[in-house]
């Protein structure tokens, strides 16, 4: 591993004064809402940075202190070294209201500013979740909550243009500490989450969270036809008191990195911090090197990718550059986590493998596939049943609700074998006029009038009757065309029309293969003679 790369997969630490910068903007462009500076922001692979804070009470209407929150907002305190939020117990916290003889009054809630420079980026992910949120999910289960958006122009030297995102905070992330996030996902203190050699995740955990992940892609693709396209670790959050996922980060399609993996944009993605953990989760067919087209399935193979790092605790691809995890996803297959991990049943490793096959084709179609196979699972082993877990078979219920057009052809034998004879004629025919394409034949056919593409069609044609007239015997006719001496063109045009070039190339036949130019020049005009016949009788090419 090189300096720079070895640079990029340190943790990054803010300088205080940037952040107690940003708090100031904050406070400045997004004046609804106390931001604690108790709470050290963080990082996402999303290039986006995360302060935590509390909607302001109403003016017309008192605060109402809500049990357990007992949080100062107080910005003029001390900086605080905690870094992991306790600002809800749960997601109805956040959204509850407390009823009085005066009236119904909201609770203050505990929302997280997401800032990024990337600002089109950024509000067409609000906007997304809007919509998700609007059209299914009015129950704050599967989706991040939005509540507004904000620009924060330059107003001191130094400052960047920003766009921030407030949403609705879902709790504590347990996420963090159960895969690798990688090492574009720190706080500002410099601090990263978990690394690898962590303990193994229980199979139960596991299970809790595979099964509310592919419920958000299961919404996502089929309730609204979208595809995420750059599913990551940070893209869920997981809270494992309630077992609920939410999907918090949105991707750009399924050509996220159509432009990343050219020549142009590759030196930009490469100088990305964490670009390694980055190209991890890519789909082979994301590169742009297979004939496959990214689509719901190109999620289905990122989610995979996640539940086999949850469970192993390791990367899926290895490679000190990258270059090198480019090759390995391309090229290689994840082991199954069986190898690495005993006690993983084979039933759950079979779905992971399904899930991260390298052809489209053969993954599941759909991720109500997966979670039908992973609910299962979960029944099999709280009941304890070993029979059916050893019994148990993948993508039994796997049928997806999306028409693609198939990549082989289906009933179609006949057709096809009849576009195979055709190619395979006219391979046969270049063949046989291959050795005649020596310098003086080419000549020949640039030095003569400009044909049109049915005299191209004859004189291929010809072709065929000449060498059919000759020698039964094609090895020494072979021979002998191959051993045709390179001929002088002539440009001159003789009494009959024909070039004198056509007359030498003509005569050099007939003493080579024909026996004379006479019988040569006879067999020339049974051909044409063949041919204006074929053409009384509608014979086109």
């Amino acid at each position: 591993m090189d300096e720079r790369t070895a640079k990029r997969q340190q943790p990054k630490q803010i300088a205080p004064e940037r952040v107690a910068r940003m708090f100031e903007r904050l406070r400045d462009g997004v004046p609804d809402y106390d931001f604690d500076e108790s709470f050290s922001p963080f990082h996402s692979s999303y290039d986006n940075w995360h302060y935590i804070g509390r909607s302001k009470p109403s003016k017309d209407k008192p605060a109402v202190i809500v049990p357990g929150l007992t949080q100062s907002t107080d910005v003029s305190r001390p900086h605080s070294s905690r870094t992991k939020s306790d600002y809800s117990a749960s997601d109805d916290a956040s959204v509850s209201t407390v009823t009085s003889p005066a009236g119904d009054y909201p609770k203050q809630r505990w929302v997280v500013a997401r800032v990024s420079k990337h600002t089109l980026r950024l509000e067409r992910e609000y906007k997304q979740a809007l919509s998700l949120r609007k059209l299914s999910d009015d129950d704050n289960i599967h989706f991040v909550k939005p509540l507004s958006f904000h620009r924060l122009p330059p107003k001191q030297p130094g400052d960047k243009a920003l766009a921030v995102s407030m949403v609705e905070a879902p709790g504590r992330d347990y996420l963090k500490d159960l895969v690798i996030m990688g090492p574009n996902n720190y706080r500002a203190s410099g601090e990263a989450w978990m690394q690898e050699g962590q303990a193994p995740v229980p199979l139960l955990t596991f299970l809790n969270f595979a099964i509310g992940a592919s419920e958000c892609c299961e919404i996502l693709h089929h309730a609204h036809g979208q595809v995420h396209g750059e599913i990551r670790s940070d893209a869920f959050h997981y809270n494992r008191e309630t077992n609920i996922v939410k999907l918090i980060n949105f991707g750009s399609g399924a050509r996220s990195f159509e432009h990343g993996l050219t020549s142009a944009g590759w030196s930009s993605l490469t100088a990305e911090r964490g670009v390694e953990h980055k190209l991890q989760f890519i789909a082979p067919e994301q590169t742009g090197r297979l004939p496959a087209e990214p689509d719901s399935r190109t999620d289905i193979y990122s989610l995979g990718i996640i539940f086999w790092t949850m469970l192993t605790g390791r990367p899926a691809f290895a490679g000190s550059t990258p270059l090198e995890i480019m090759q390995n996803v391309l090229a290689r297959r994840i082991p199954p986590a069986t190898s690495i991990r005993s006690d993983v049943p084979d039933a759950i490793s079979s779905v992971i493998q399904k899930m991260t096959h390298k052809s489209i084709e053969d993954r599941y179609n759909s991720a109500s596939g997966v979670k039908h196979d992973l609910v299962s699972l979960k029944k099999i082993l709280t009941d304890g049943d070993t029979e059916a877990l050893s019994n148990f078979k993948v993508a039994t219920h796997d049928v997806s609700s999306f028409f693609k057009l198939p990549s082989h052809l289906v009933g179609r034998s006949e057709q096809r074998q009849t576009i195979i004879d055709v190619i395979e004629r006219a391979a046969r025919r270049f063949a046989r006029s291959q050795p005649l394409s020596k310098k003086g034949l080419m000549s020949l056919n640039s030095g003569a009038a400009s044909l049109t593409s049915s005299d191209r069609f004859e004189s291929m044609l010809l072709d065929d009757v000449i060498s059919d007239s000759t020698s039964s015997d094609t090895g020494n006719r072979l021979s002998r065309l191959n051993s045709i001496s390179e001929i002088t063109p002539v440009t001159s045009r003789t009494h009959d029309g024909m070039t004198a070039e056509g007359n030498a190339v003509g005569g050099h036949f007939g003493r080579q293969g024909f026996g004379s130019t006479e019988s040569g020049l006879s067999s020339v005009q049974s051909g044409m003679s063949q041919l204006s016949v074929a053409r009384e009788n509608g014979h086109r090419p």
